[in-house]
């Protein structure tokens, strides 16, 4: 029997991370909120199919991960046919790419999702116009990819993203500036 995933991860060390500061974290928030944009890849044509995207030459890699609905619904009606595959020392990710393969499920090469070091890749500095850039394993590391994307990334356009990151630039240089001003009022 599969155990069901119960992590609070980001809510414990989220805003660990983020030093508790509101501006970052409204900042982050703005930021990630994306418009849904029409689908121009070849495998869009498979809508209504069990189908998933293998992102990595070397198999599908857990940074992100993108399975249609029909293909999730197969997938956990067909975990009893998988079970012989958990005895394997393999991530989730893998346990997921072979079971899907077990089942016949659709798997479609994108490569160009994401850009990982374990598949070749050099995801920094982050401009090109793969969708996740990975692995960034420290805050510092995450936000220069981060800044570096939106600033001269080739993505689709997203405004909001640009203006979230000139407003941290500038209250930082309002920082160094008069450093007084943005005391901690809690202390």
């Amino acid at each position: 029997m599969l155990v069901p995933f119960s992590s609070n991860t980001s809510r414990t060390n989220g805003p660990a991370m983020l030093n508790n500061s509101h501006f970052e974290r409204a900042s982050l928030q703005a930021a990630t909120v994306r418009t849904p944009t029409p689908c121009t890849k070849e495998w869009c044509v498979f809508k209504d199919e069990a189908v998933y995207i293998n992102n990595c030459q070397w198999g599908l890699h857990g940074p992100i991960e993108v399975f249609s609905r029909r293909c999730i619904a197969m997938y956990i009606a067909g975990l009893p046919i998988c079970q012989n595959l958990l005895f394997h020392a393999w991530g989730e990710d893998i346990f997921i790419d072979q079971c899907m393969m077990e089942l016949g499920l659709t798997r479609v090469n994108e490569f160009d999702v994401m850009s990982e070091i374990a598949c070749g890749d050099q995801p920094a500095p982050c401009g090109q116009t793969d969708t996740t850039f990975h692995p960034f394993k420290n805050v510092e590391k995450w936000f220069a990819c981060w800044n570096f994307a939106n600033k001269y990334g080739h993505g689709p356009e997203d405004r909001l993203a640009h203006i979230v990151v000139e407003q941290a630039e500038i209250l930082e240089q309002l920082k160094k500036k008069d450093p007084e001003e943005f005391e901690d009022e809690s202390k």
